[in-house]
């Protein structure tokens, strides 16, 4: 995966990145994500804004280490549910 640090964000996936994410969506049961995203692209920005702001208020944070995280957090836009998938890398 590749970064840039110009705003708004961006970063390009490669077909290996893509296959990794497939995978764990599949591990948590999201079989439908494909279609999800496409939708999601197509609701107004507004009600994306507020959907970030309530995922991101959803969270816990923990300190730690890089060795200590085992799972995988993915957010589910539609129920608006995280799933955590234990991390195969």
């Amino acid at each position: 995966m590749h970064h840039w640090a110009v705003y708004p964000s961006q970063f390009e996936v490669d077909e290996f990145i893509l296959a990794e994410y497939v995978g764990y969506r599949e591990r948590a049961g999201l079989f439908a994500w494909q279609e999800t995203a496409a939708g999601f692209l197509r609701w107004p920005d507004e009600r994306r804004y507020e959907l970030a702001e309530r995922a991101l208020a959803s969270t816990e944070l923990t300190h730690g280490t890089a060795q200590d995280c085992d799972e995988i957090a993915l957010y589910d836009p539609e129920f608006e549910q995280w799933h955590f998938v234990p991390y195969t890398g």
